[in-house]
C-alpha cells in the first residue's frame, strides 16, 4: 500500500496527522482492506488495532473519536461533512459510521497493493 497516497487522501478528508488516532484510522483501513472477506465489526477493528499498537481497545476508540472531532469541527471539514450529508452539523457521527465511511472512501478512491 502506498502510505503517502493514503495519507494524502486522509488529509483531504480533513483528518489531521497530529492526533494519535490518525495512525489508528490508517491501520483500520489497511486491516479492513486485508480482510474484505470477513466484514470486520468496529469492535474487532478496535481489538486488532489495539493488539498491533500495544494499547487497550478503549484507547483506540477514544483516539479515533478525537480524530473525528478534529475533522468534523476543523477548518477543512467541507468534504467530510458532504460525505455525511444526512448528519446534523452539530452532532458527530458514530465512530462506526465514521470508520465505515472512511474505509469505503479508501476503497473507492485509492489504489492499493496489499501485502
Amino acid at each position: 500500500m502506498d502510505s503517502s497516497y493514503l495519507a494524502n487522501n486522509l488529509i483531504t478528508l480533513g483528518l489531521c496527522p497530529k492526533y494519535k488516532g490518525y495512525i489508528y484510522v490508517s491501520y483500520a483501513i489497511e486491516l479492513a482492506l486485508k480482510n474484505t472477506d470477513k466484514n470486520l465489526s468496529v469492535n474487532e477493528i478496535y481489538r486488532e488495532t489495539a493488539k498491533r499498537f500495544g494499547v487497550k481497545p478503549a484507547a483506540i476508540q477514544s483516539d479515533i473519536r478525537k480524530v473525528l472531532e478534529g475533522a468534523w469541527f476543523g477548518e477543512s471539514n467541507q468534504l467530510i461533512r458532504l460525505l455525511f450529508c444526512d448528519c446534523d452539523d452539530t452532532k458527530l457521527p458514530s465512530n462506526g459510521a465514521f470508520l465505515g465511511l472512511v474505509i469505503l472512501f479508501a476503497t473507492k478512491t485509492m489504489t492499493f497493493d496489499i501485502e
